[in-house]
Protein backbone atom coordinates (compact mmCIF):
# COMPACT_ATOMS: atom_id res chain seq x y z
CA UNK A 1 0.00 0.00 0.00
CA UNK A 2 2.92 2.37 0.67
CA UNK A 3 5.15 1.71 -2.12
CA UNK A 4 6.69 -1.28 0.29
CA UNK A 5 6.79 -5.12 0.47
CA UNK A 6 6.78 -6.74 4.26
CA UNK A 7 8.90 -10.45 3.72
CA UNK A 8 9.80 -12.79 6.13
CA UNK A 9 13.89 -13.56 5.14
CA UNK A 10 15.63 -16.37 6.50
CA UNK A 11 18.75 -15.24 7.81
CA UNK A 12 21.11 -18.04 9.67
CA UNK A 13 17.94 -20.75 11.36
CA UNK A 14 15.89 -17.29 12.19
CA UNK A 15 12.90 -15.72 9.78
CA UNK A 16 12.99 -11.58 10.44
CA UNK A 17 10.71 -9.53 8.95
CA UNK A 18 11.44 -7.18 6.29
CA UNK A 19 10.29 -4.19 4.63
CA UNK A 20 11.34 -3.79 1.12
CA UNK A 21 10.94 -0.64 -1.25
CA UNK A 22 8.90 -2.10 -4.49
CA UNK A 23 10.76 0.35 -6.43
CA UNK A 24 14.08 -0.38 -5.71
CA UNK A 25 14.30 -3.58 -3.77
CA UNK A 26 16.61 -1.42 -0.80
CA UNK A 27 15.67 -3.06 2.34
CA UNK A 28 14.27 -0.04 4.45
CA UNK A 29 14.09 -1.82 8.35
CA UNK A 30 14.11 -5.68 9.41
CA UNK A 31 12.97 -6.98 12.67
CA UNK A 32 14.84 -8.93 15.10
CA UNK A 33 15.52 -12.58 14.88
CA UNK A 34 12.50 -15.27 14.60
CA UNK A 35 9.69 -13.12 13.77
CA UNK A 36 8.58 -14.35 10.72
CA UNK A 37 7.58 -17.73 9.36
CA UNK A 38 4.29 -16.94 7.52
CA UNK A 39 3.04 -14.25 5.18
CA UNK A 40 2.80 -10.76 6.93
CA UNK A 41 -0.16 -8.97 6.53
CA UNK A 42 -0.83 -5.02 6.63
CA UNK A 43 -3.90 -4.11 7.67
CA UNK A 44 -4.25 -0.71 5.88
CA UNK A 45 -4.00 1.65 8.89
CA UNK A 46 -0.10 1.49 9.66
CA UNK A 47 0.84 -1.50 11.39
CA UNK A 48 2.42 -4.91 9.98
CA UNK A 49 1.63 -8.03 11.27
CA UNK A 50 4.08 -11.10 11.71
CA UNK A 51 3.70 -14.29 12.98
CA UNK A 52 5.64 -17.40 14.16
CA UNK A 53 5.64 -20.75 15.10
CA UNK A 54 4.45 -19.36 19.02
CA UNK A 55 4.03 -15.97 18.22
CA UNK A 56 2.09 -12.70 16.48
CA UNK A 57 3.24 -9.10 16.78
CA UNK A 58 2.22 -5.85 15.24
CA UNK A 59 4.69 -3.54 14.41
CA UNK A 60 4.28 0.32 12.94
CA UNK A 61 4.73 0.09 9.56
CA UNK A 62 6.62 3.18 9.49
CA UNK A 63 9.42 2.76 11.91
CA UNK A 64 9.37 -0.94 13.20
CA UNK A 65 8.35 -0.66 16.46
CA UNK A 66 6.75 -3.35 18.63
CA UNK A 67 3.35 -2.26 19.47
CA UNK A 68 2.72 -5.86 20.92
CA UNK A 69 2.96 -9.47 20.91
CA UNK A 70 0.65 -12.28 21.95
CA UNK A 71 1.59 -15.92 21.90
CA UNK A 72 -0.92 -17.72 20.16
CA UNK A 73 0.60 -21.13 18.86
CA UNK A 74 2.70 -23.59 20.88
CA UNK A 75 5.16 -26.79 19.43
CA UNK A 76 1.96 -28.82 19.26
CA UNK A 77 -0.09 -26.10 17.97
CA UNK A 78 2.32 -23.80 15.28
CA UNK A 79 1.01 -21.07 13.62
CA UNK A 80 1.04 -22.11 9.90
CA UNK A 81 -1.15 -19.14 8.16
CA UNK A 82 -2.19 -15.70 9.22
CA UNK A 83 -4.98 -13.41 6.99
CA UNK A 84 -6.90 -9.99 7.76
CA UNK A 85 -10.35 -11.46 8.45
CA UNK A 86 -12.73 -8.28 6.59
CA UNK A 87 -14.29 -6.93 9.76
CA UNK A 88 -10.83 -6.30 10.61
CA UNK A 89 -9.84 -9.62 12.87
CA UNK A 90 -6.92 -10.99 12.45
CA UNK A 91 -7.47 -14.96 11.46
CA UNK A 92 -4.29 -17.57 12.43
CA UNK A 93 -4.81 -21.06 11.37
CA UNK A 94 -2.85 -23.78 14.25
CA UNK A 95 -2.10 -26.86 13.17
CA UNK A 96 -3.84 -29.30 15.11
CA UNK A 97 -6.36 -27.22 16.42
CA UNK A 98 -8.12 -24.96 14.28
CA UNK A 99 -8.29 -21.19 13.88
CA UNK A 100 -8.18 -18.65 16.62
CA UNK A 101 -9.46 -15.02 15.67
CA UNK A 102 -7.60 -12.17 17.48
CA UNK A 103 -7.85 -8.75 18.03
CA UNK A 104 -5.24 -6.09 16.01
CA UNK A 105 -5.40 -4.32 18.71
CA UNK A 106 -3.83 -6.15 21.07
CA UNK A 107 -3.51 -9.83 20.37
CA UNK A 108 -6.32 -10.77 22.64
CA UNK A 109 -8.49 -14.10 21.10
CA UNK A 110 -11.81 -13.13 20.22
CA UNK A 111 -13.21 -16.77 18.85
CA UNK A 112 -11.83 -19.71 17.78
CA UNK A 113 -12.83 -22.85 15.17
CA UNK A 114 -11.64 -25.89 16.34
CA UNK A 115 -10.62 -28.32 13.33
CA UNK A 116 -7.69 -30.94 14.47
CA UNK A 117 -7.22 -32.09 10.77
CA UNK A 118 -5.48 -27.90 10.19
CA UNK A 119 -1.91 -28.66 9.28
CA UNK A 120 0.73 -26.58 7.99
CA UNK A 121 -0.09 -27.30 4.18
CA UNK A 122 -3.71 -25.47 5.17
CA UNK A 123 -4.67 -22.72 3.97
CA UNK A 124 -6.72 -19.25 5.02
CA UNK A 125 -8.71 -17.47 2.03
CA UNK A 126 -10.60 -14.83 2.91
CA UNK A 127 -13.99 -14.19 0.60
CA UNK A 128 -16.61 -11.12 0.34
CA UNK A 129 -18.85 -10.85 3.06
CA UNK A 130 -16.93 -12.09 6.30
CA UNK A 131 -16.51 -15.65 5.25
CA UNK A 132 -13.07 -17.33 5.91
CA UNK A 133 -12.00 -20.52 3.60
CA UNK A 134 -10.23 -23.32 5.54
CA UNK A 135 -8.22 -26.45 4.08
CA UNK A 136 -6.72 -29.33 5.49
CA UNK A 137 -5.64 -32.24 3.69
CA UNK A 138 -9.13 -33.34 1.74
CA UNK A 139 -11.63 -31.10 3.52
CA UNK A 140 -12.66 -27.39 3.31
CA UNK A 141 -14.89 -25.56 5.36
CA UNK A 142 -16.79 -22.38 5.13
CA UNK A 143 -17.23 -19.87 8.39
CA UNK A 144 -19.10 -16.66 8.20
CA UNK A 145 -16.65 -14.74 10.22
CA UNK A 146 -19.56 -12.23 10.94
CA UNK A 147 -21.42 -15.13 12.68
CA UNK A 148 -19.13 -15.86 15.12
CA UNK A 149 -19.87 -15.05 18.46
CA UNK A 150 -17.31 -14.26 21.80
CA UNK A 151 -15.52 -17.53 22.11
CA UNK A 152 -16.58 -19.80 19.42
CA UNK A 153 -17.11 -20.25 15.99
CA UNK A 154 -19.05 -23.15 13.73
CA UNK A 155 -18.46 -23.65 10.31
CA UNK A 156 -21.92 -23.26 8.07
CA UNK A 157 -20.55 -25.72 5.26
CA UNK A 158 -18.35 -28.26 4.59
CA UNK A 159 -17.31 -31.02 2.05
CA UNK A 160 -14.66 -33.48 1.95
CA UNK A 161 -13.16 -34.57 -1.61
CA UNK A 162 -12.08 -38.02 -2.61
CA UNK A 163 -8.16 -36.78 -3.19
CA UNK A 164 -5.80 -34.40 -1.32
CA UNK A 165 -6.01 -30.54 -1.88
CA UNK A 166 -3.52 -28.12 -3.68
CA UNK A 167 -2.01 -25.56 -2.67
CA UNK A 168 -4.33 -22.59 -3.65
CA UNK A 169 -7.67 -21.70 -3.00
CA UNK A 170 -9.33 -19.00 -5.64
CA UNK A 171 -12.37 -17.63 -4.73
CA UNK A 172 -15.17 -16.19 -7.63
CA UNK A 173 -17.50 -13.09 -7.01
CA UNK A 174 -20.36 -14.96 -6.84
CA UNK A 175 -18.94 -16.96 -3.53
CA UNK A 176 -18.09 -19.75 -5.94
CA UNK A 177 -14.44 -21.83 -4.18
CA UNK A 178 -11.99 -22.89 -7.08
CA UNK A 179 -9.53 -25.70 -6.03
CA UNK A 180 -7.70 -28.88 -7.19
CA UNK A 181 -8.33 -31.96 -5.53
CA UNK A 182 -5.43 -34.28 -6.46
CA UNK A 183 -5.40 -34.03 -10.96
CA UNK A 184 -9.05 -31.86 -11.19
CA UNK A 185 -10.12 -28.53 -10.45
CA UNK A 186 -13.47 -28.29 -8.35
CA UNK A 187 -16.10 -25.70 -8.14
CA UNK A 188 -17.90 -25.57 -5.18
CA UNK A 189 -20.47 -23.17 -3.78
CA UNK A 190 -22.69 -22.87 -0.40
CA UNK A 191 -20.91 -26.83 -0.15
CA UNK A 192 -22.13 -28.12 -3.26
CA UNK A 193 -19.97 -29.02 -5.56
CA UNK A 194 -20.80 -27.56 -9.08
CA UNK A 195 -17.91 -29.77 -11.14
Amino acid sequence: QDGHLYLCSRHQNASNLVKVSSADGATVWQTGQATCSVKPVEDGAGTVFAASAYWVRAFDRVSATLKWEARRGSAEQPIVEMVMLSEGLLALARAGSGVVAVNPGNGDERWRFSAAGVEESSILAVGDGGWLYVTERRKLWAIDSSTCGDSACEAQWSIVFPADLGSELLLGPDGTVFLVAGNSVRAVRDGSELW
